[in-house]
């Protein structure tokens, strides 16, 4: 992005992840932790723990292992493009990068999705 690195003190991203490949995850949230300022706060969602009953079988195997599920019969960055995300992934994808202030799953949010409270590390 076109930001000067530690730009931000807040970076809110709602159902940015739930789109994306495995590859865009780790460039995506290499450029959050970026343009964060050290110590600054990420809200970030993801179709985790309240997505796991709408998987197939297979699929959930794989979410239970703790891999990233990607339903890519369309072009990434599109709305159908569908990743899932168990919360062994985010906490690899992040480890070194941020610290885990929070992690709200809930089905009261709309869509219902896994909200993760991230503090950048210096």
């Amino acid at each position: 992005m076109d930001y000067l690195d530690a730009f931000f003190d807040v970076i809110i991203g709602i159902s940015i992840f739930t789109h994306l490949s495995k590859q865009n995850h780790i460039a995506w949230i290499n450029e959050l932790r970026r343009i964060l300022k050290p110590g600054g706060i990420a809200y970030i969602t993801t179709q985790g723990i309240s997505y796991r009953s709408k998987l197939l079988t297979s699929e959930q195997k794989l979410f239970d292992s703790g891999e990233l599920v990607i339903r890519e019969a369309v072009k990434e960055g599109n709305r159908l493009f569908s990743s899932f995300h168990p919360p062994e992934f985010i906490k690899a994808l992040i480890a070194g990068k941020f610290e885990i202030l929070d992690l709200i799953s809930t089905k009261s949010f709309l869509p219902s999705q896994d909200i993760w409270i991230l503090r950048r590390i210096s």
